[in-house]
């Protein structure tokens, strides 16, 4: 059925009539009577729309037909609300009656945005993108937040470093509000479902609310940032060499792994959703150690050959090739070369054993082979966007040749 573009009355209002940048507006030369049309038309308007969607709803007999319908619409209604709510931001105008239509006009798109929310939410995705208005309610919830709950969090858990992280992550979501960057609805409800729970958190006593019940939380919500993956491994590991031997040192992560393995997380949620799951990325990283451990315990047991002639043997310091690149950004490099069998050992720990104790950077000699290769199960953005960077001078490179 081709119906033409319903929304144009709409539009014009707002594109054209009430936008300052194309109209020039004389509030006070408009009467009363007009301002009451205008608002009357409106809420017309409004009653027309969700008329119109449920009949075409009912009509279409196609489901994509239906989908591309209400996304569209959806999609035009959030467009045409930021323009109305910029326009109300923007007039000159301090008339009481003039601001009454764009009030108004805010009103009635908030109903038909929520009208669609409600009655068609099977045709609607997560990645299409937030109001203004929404965002200004999570942006006003954000900052009571800041200034009342995140004090008592940072008192009770009293792990500064993970914290941060948490509050890192909310300020910079303040901040694409700020800068009027587009956000997808997606991001806004994780937002709001992670506020809600830190502040359920917040109301706990110590004994419940502390860095065990935090880290449980955002496990809970994939809270999948590099940063907190990074802290996760990097705690983790502290615990595990913090015991002198090896079985110690198995048994504590074999614990650990279980421990995380045994924590819920709430489906269909992440921080970052085109990004890999949270217990993905930590659980490959947890079986990679254990692994790891388990050679390096086997490897121990086994009595040592020609061990007369050991000092003599001794090996010499290796010549070490300088890096620009860091020890992060290097793990990243051999990770991937063994992923994509570039080079090939017989586990990817045996590629960076082998090849690291002959690396260095400008500001470490001596790099831990087995540090990069825990680091790099965790890469910064910066790091792979600074990895791409060299890989395509090198690409560029190999094709003069």
């Amino acid at each position: 059925m081709k119906c033409g573009y319903t929304l144009e009355w709409l539009d014009a209002l707002i594109n054209v009539s009430l936008n300052p940048a194309k109209t020039k507006l004389d509030a006070d030369a408009v009467a009363p009577g007009q301002i009451q049309y205008i608002k009357s038309k409106i809420e017309e308007e409004k009653i027309r729309h969700q008329s119109f969607l449920n009949n075409q709803v009912f009509d279409l007999l196609e489901e994509n037909k239906i989908e591309v319908l209400i996304r569209q619409y959806y999609a035009t209604l959030i467009l045409l609300l930021d323009q109305a709510w910029h326009n109300e931001m923007n007039t000159l105008s301090r008339n009481p009656l003039f601001k009454e239509i764009h009030l108004s006009l805010i009103q009635s798109l908030e109903e038909l945005i929520l009208f669609i929310e409600v009655r068609f939410p099977a045709y609607l995705t997560t990645d299409q993108r937030a109001s203004v208005t929404h965002l200004l309610a999570v942006k006003k919830e954000l900052k009571i937040l800041m200034t009342s709950t995140k004090p008592q969090l940072e008192k009770k858990i009293n792990d500064k470093p993970l914290t941060d992280i948490v509050f890192t992550t909310l300020h910079t979501f303040l901040t694409k509000i700020k800068d009027s960057v587009p956000v997808a609805l997606h991001d806004v409800l994780y937002i709001k479902n992670l506020v809600k729970k830190l502040k359920e958190l917040s109301k706990q006593d110590e004994h419940t609310c502390n860095s065990a019940s935090l880290y449980e939380l955002l496990i809970y919500l994939n809270f999948n940032s590099p940063a907190y993956i990074n802290y996760f491994t990097h705690t983790t590991t502290e615990k595990i060499v913090s015991y002198k031997t090896i079985p110690e040192q198995l048994e504590t992560l074999l614990l650990l792994r279980k421990d995380f393995k045994q924590m819920n997380s709430k489906p269909g949620v992440a921080l970052n959703i085109h990004k890999k799951n949270l217990r993905t990325i930590i659980g490959n990283w947890f079986d990679q150690e254990v692994q790891y451990l388990e050679k390096k315990q086997h490897l121990s047991v086994i009595p040592p050959q020609g061990s007369t002639e050991a000092s003599k043997n001794k090996q010499e310091e290796p010549l070490k090739v300088l890096c620009v690149l860091s020890v992060d950004q290097m793990g990243l490099v051999l990770r991937a070369a063994d992923e994509s069998k570039i080079i090939m050992a017989r586990s990817l720990n045996a590629v960076f054993k082998q090849i690291v104790p002959y690396l260095s950077t400008a500001s470490k000699e001596n790099i831990s082979w087995d540090s990069m290769r825990s680091k790099s199960y965790a890469a910064e953005k910066r790091d792979k966007e600074i990895v791409i960077q060299k890989l395509e001078q090198m690409i560029k490179k190999v094709r003069e040749y």
